[in-house]
């Protein structure tokens, strides 16, 4: 086991930056303490129902807070995340899902309304959670105290491809490869608490991993744009930049 993990330095960055933002959406933030103590909810929550370390959860939610919380709050019960595009039809949703043998699925109302069929190998239903309001008002605790050990070699991601040739295809992600990623790109760019991140990549793409990351990682802050139409219009993306005073920007065609 080492304690030189993602996770590991993701909660040394939750206890020194914890009054800083972390992120801001519309005229919204959110300090790094708040969201420690929302994905230790997230987390609390998975290892009460017994889902067990390395499990395979998916995200299929629309809100990028929402799906930033989930995953960290997925890395610190120790269970591999799986983010899949809400926009996606049914039958690449069914794809993903039944392929990977997912045991749980988060979703939100919008996807918990559409018609799928889920069924894997085994024939076992899969645990579904609606992340909502009342999620967050149960009693979950919102302190976590870490019960399950991470190791570097763990794979903590799952992302596919587009499927242009044929069935998409999973690409599995390491805990110690993406933590070599995020540091070499904080020293590479000369992120520190001071940098502002935009984000517009679609929580599907990896890049998205490297658009939250990078900045929670050196105690800066991701910007999101709340409404899609900012990104789709250049002029209106460059305004809502120099208002965010955007310092590191990234744009890919892929989220667009």
């Amino acid at each position: 086991m080492s304690k030189n993990t993602f996770q590991d330095k993701l909660l040394e960055t939750f206890k020194l930056f914890s009054d800083k933002i972390a992120i801001e959406y519309n005229d919204n933030s959110i300090k790094y303490s708040q969201l420690d103590q929302k994905t230790n909810k997230i987390a609390n929550y998975i290892l009460q129902k017994g889902i067990q370390q390395n499990s395979l959860i998916s995200i299929l939610v629309e809100d990028k807070v929402e799906v930033i919380s989930l995953i960290i709050g997925i890395l610190k019960a120790g269970c591999i995340f799986v983010p899949i595009d809400p926009a996606n039809p049914a039958k690449r949703i069914e794809y993903i899902i039944n392929s990977t043998e997912t045991e749980v699925l988060f979703w939100d109302e919008n996807s918990g309304k559409r018609e799928f069929n889920f069924t894997n190998k085994q024939n076992s239903k899969i645990q579904t959670i609606l992340i909502n309001e009342d999620f967050y008002n149960n009693s979950l605790s919102d302190e976590y105290k870490q019960s399950c050990q991470y190791c570097s070699d763990d794979p903590i991601y799952i992302y596919f491809t587009s499927g242009s040739t044929g069935n998409p295809k999973a690409i599995v992600g390491r805990n110690e490869s993406l933590l070599h990623f995020i540091e070499w790109e904080i020293a590479e760019f000369a992120i520190n608490q001071n940098t502002r991140i935009s984000q517009f990549t679609s929580p599907s793409f990896d890049a998205f991993l490297r658009d939250i990351f990078v900045p929670l990682f050196a105690g800066g802050t991701v910007c999101i744009p709340v409404r899609k139409e900012i990104i789709l219009d250049t002029a209106s993306m460059v305004d809502w930049i120099r208002k965010k005073q955007g310092k590191y920007n990234t744009l890919y065609s892929k989220s667009i």
